[in-house]
């Protein structure tokens, strides 16, 4: 099943609480790497009540509503820069109901065209639990190979040179 999306750069009140209802659930939270006190952050952000959001998220990289061909915002996508022209992605559908219908692997292949193409970053990383076996399988099929291990989660990523030539494996490359 093909989802149409789109990426909203701006960022609205309504998006603030649905970001905070999305980060208040177990569910959705667990497989994300930010800190315990990120729904007590979103809360004073919107309770601050300033006139424009999207700066504030954009600080240090890319941030985006994911919606749907309605507008309906269904999750976001982070592109955090990272030292040696690298971006860290993080992608999370908030809304479980829309879970297994596509979203995610729509929502990875803008986040590259975006990552790699618009803003010239030379490798895309990911963290990604090791429970998380939807993500790990989305992000491997798109090419990306695991490069650090942890406890908790692997560490994923995709150069440009293996976007770009999707057929050529890393064995390939190395040989």
């Amino acid at each position: 099943m093909s989802q149409r999306i789109s990426l909203r750069t701006e960022l609205r009140t309504e998006d603030l609480l649905l970001m905070i209802k999305w980060m208040s659930n177990e569910h959705v939270y667990r497989y994300l790497n930010e800190h315990q006190q990120i729904t007590t952050q979103l809360k004073q952000v919107y309770d601050a009540r300033l006139p424009v959001f999207t700066p504030l998220f954009n600080r240090n990289g890319r941030f985006f509503m994911i919606c749907t061909g309605a507008d309906q915002a269904i999750g976001f996508l982070r592109l955090a820069y990272c030292p040696d022209n690298t971006v860290e992605l993080v992608i999370a559908i908030g809304e479980e109901r829309m879970w297994g219908q596509g979203y995610g692997r729509v929502s990875l292949s803008e986040a590259l065209k975006i990552a790699f193409l618009e803003m010239r970053r030379d490798r895309v990383i990911a963290h990604i639990y090791h429970e998380n076996s939807r993500s790990r399988h989305l992000f491997v099929s798109r090419g990306f190979a695991p490069c650090t291990q942890g406890s908790h989660s692997t560490k994923y990523q995709l150069t440009f040179d293996a976007y770009l030539h999707p057929e050529v494996s890393e064995k390939d490359e190395i040989a």
